[in-house]
């Protein structure tokens, strides 16, 4: 389990010393999926339950970081049966919906061609690979197959037995799939049989997209999960969709069981949103909370919940639906920066505030994590008589321009941070008279990256980021 990160922002204060923010943690993968990181994509409604006791499932849940793909399926098995996960990358051509079937041959568990198999199997989404797992009648050997499927009449391009790990208590193991899946990269797997103790309890495992020949990290993902025997007969339960009260058995036709969808809601190769950053500060508007994307995809927009003081009980206080500044920018790789003004903050008071974005799809992910706590003190109140205005052009090359202003005389100190928190440069450090100051900053000795000017005079505080681009 992942704690929360608290961030304390203490502006008027001598704390107050540079920016700090926080990358989300990604899950342990160790069979139990309740790390917070995870955004469940696919639930088990059906009620349906062909295999009885022993055989379940619960949900799927999903994490990227881009670069990694984190899948859990809680769940539990006996005997020899299978849980069998099916992929569908947007941009890799398998198996269209309704023509798995094919004229491959296959040997391997219940990717078999011969006595039953899942090559006559006619699903509801196009479908690129499966992996497969079972205990294998075991109560601590846990084994791996896997099938990479080809487009038109082919069936399978590939198949094969990945491995066993011998752990059914959450032990992860490394094995290699790319003999099957083509790309680079080995799966990282836990399993952990005590689901029917703790539904929170399964399989995990964490995959690099590059070992997916004909993925990559921009495109979209659908997943579908069923139980089989070890020879392919399929149970009726699944995630998602009810496919009725018998089982489907061999070479099931999915893609005509009307009314349902054998697929989950599209998650993608990496999260709707890769958050950088996500600071706040007193203003004399209010609170204002800034973050940045490194990279979105399928982002619709964000919602700010708020708390009073216990990091407890949020409530929604701002929605892209009613608030044009907290829209997504859709799909992109390039960094965008975001900020909100929380005008109805009192001063005095403590609030924590978190951050959700919300896919086109309508998946929504907490950035619990990133969690922010802001004391406001009572110069959120009063007139401001100190200013820091944005640095321009940003990101800049040779040069940018912080402009800012002071009451009265003060002693002022301008700083320059990297992402560590380091000072990299004092660039004023000496009393000014009051009124309207610049400064022209140059770095042309620094590398490229992102970089902190913080200007402290009297009480004040403020820091803001700059990018230099060489």
């Amino acid at each position: 389990m992942r704690k929360m990160l608290v961030i304390s922002l203490l502006v008027g204060s001598i704390y107050l010393m540079y920016p700090v923010f926080t990358f989300a943690a990604a899950p342990t993968i160790d069979g139990d999926i309740s790390d917070a990181a995870y955004t469940t994509v696919g639930t088990y409604t059906s009620g349906q339950d062909g295999f009885g006791a022993g055989n379940d499932l619960g949900a799927i849940h999903y994490y990227s970081d881009g670069t990694d793909i984190y899948i859990g399926i809680s769940c539990d098995l006996n005997s020899n049966n299978n849980v069998v996960l099916f992929f569908n990358f947007s941009g890799y051509g398998g198996r269209g919906t309704g023509t798995l079937a094919g004229s491959s041959s296959s040997s391997t568990g219940v990717f078999t061609t011969s006595g039953g198999g899942l090559d006559g199997a006619k699903m509801d989404m196009d479908v690129d690979y499966a992996f497969a797992f079972n205990e294998g009648n075991s109560s601590t050997e846990f084994y791996m197959d896997a099938a990479r499927f080809a487009s038109g009449s082919n069936g399978y391009l590939s198949t094969a037995y990945i491995g066993d790990f011998g752990h059914q208590d959450g032990t992860s193991a490394s094995l290699d799939p790319t003999s099957v899946t083509g790309g680079t990269g080995n799966i990282t797997l836990a399993y952990n049989n005590t689901y029917s103790s703790d539904t929170n309890k399964g399989i995990e495992f964490k995959i690099p997209i590059a070992a997916f020949a004909g993925a990559d990290n921009g495109q979209t993902l659908q997943l579908f999960t069923i139980i089989t025997n070890n020879t392919g007969y399929m149970s009726n339960e699944c995630i998602p969709g009810d496919p009725g009260s018998s089982n489907l058995g061999n070479d099931a036709d999915l893609s005509a069981i009307s009314g349902q969808d054998f697929f989950t809601s599209t998650a993608d190769g990496s999260l709707p949103v890769t958050l950088a950053s996500f600071t706040g500060e007193p203003t004399k508007a209010g609170v204002q909370l800034n973050w940045i994307t490194e990279s979105e995809v399928n982002n619709q927009g964000f919602i700010i919940e708020r708390s009073l003081n216990d990091a407890k009980s949020y409530q929604e206080i701002a929605s892209f639906k009613n608030n044009a500044e907290l829209k997504g920018s859709g799909s992109t790789s390039e960094r965008h920066v975001y900020s909100f003004v929380d005008s109805r903050a009192v001063a005095g008071n403590t609030y924590w505030y978190r951050l959700e974005d919300v896919a086109f799809d309508g998946t929504v992910k907490v950035h619990d994590d990133l969690a922010i706590q802001v004391k406001v003190d009572n110069q959120f109140d009063g007139p401001l008589t100190y200013s820091m205005k944005p640095a321009y052009p940003n990101p800049f090359n040779a040069t940018t321009l912080i402009s800012y202003s002071i009451p009265d005389q003060q002693h002022v100190t301008i700083l320059l941070y990297n992402v560590r928190g380091e000072v990299v440069r004092t660039l004023y450090d000496a009393k000014q008279s009051a009124g309207n100051h610049s400064l022209s900053i140059g770095m042309p000795d620094l590398p490229s990256g992102i970089y902190f000017v913080q200007m402290s005079a009297a009480r004040f505080s403020k820091a803001q980021e700059i990018v230099l681009l060489k």
